[in-house]
């Protein structure tokens, strides 16, 4: 099952961001920004998909990021961002895909994450306890508490884009990546 919905980062509006139920270990989003015209006036769209995967006793990130790049035989390493000690990098251009707009160009950013030591803490709220009236013992629940996967964490960060738009789609990707994407 997919849920589109609309997101705004850093001003701008995303009107097709496809949320994907979590199954087999693995969630995905994907993000399709404003269509960007060509030199010939032409609006074309790209996407940027977030593939995310719990990784399994024993399995390696090269298990998870190999079936995403074996399919691309014309890949090369690429230095897109450094933002993440484990991650890695790749280019692929195929001008088999997509000839009438200059034949496709995708980036993917593969990177790991292991459990930080106090997780959640990017993201929690102070909670404020109530205040007691009188000077009784005052007795609380504790609420519930959402943790994060106790194993690692593998990521990778996809732009699908043509040569035609490819530099323009670039920036976007490489902003979302960089500047609007926090993974604890």
């Amino acid at each position: 099952m997919i849920r589109l919905i609309r997101l705004r980062i850093f001003g701008q509006v995303f009107q097709n961001v496809g949320l994907y139920d979590y199954k087999n270990n693995r969630g995905f989003i994907t993000i399709v920004p404003p269509g960007i015209k060509n030199k010939k006036g032409r609006t074309i769209t790209y996407t940027i998909a977030i593939i995310i995967k719990v990784a399994q006793p024993n399995e390696k990130f090269e298990d998870f990021i190999d079936p995403l790049i074996s399919k691309y035989p014309e890949k090369k390493v690429a230095k897109i961002a450094t933002k993440y000690s484990s991650q890695l990098s790749f280019d692929f251009q195929n001008k088999e895909m997509y000839k009438e707009i200059g034949g496709a160009h995708l980036n993917l950013i593969g990177f790991e994450r292991d459990k930080p030591e106090f997780t959640g803490l990017i993201l929690e709220q102070p909670l404020r306890l109530p205040q007691s009236k009188t000077e009784k013992i005052q007795y609380y629940r504790a609420e519930n508490v959402l943790d994060r996967f106790k194993n690692k964490i593998y990521y990778a960060v996809m732009l699908d884009a043509c040569e035609d738009i490819y530099d323009e789609a670039f920036k976007v990707y490489k902003d979302i990546f960089e500047k609007q994407i926090k993974v604890e």
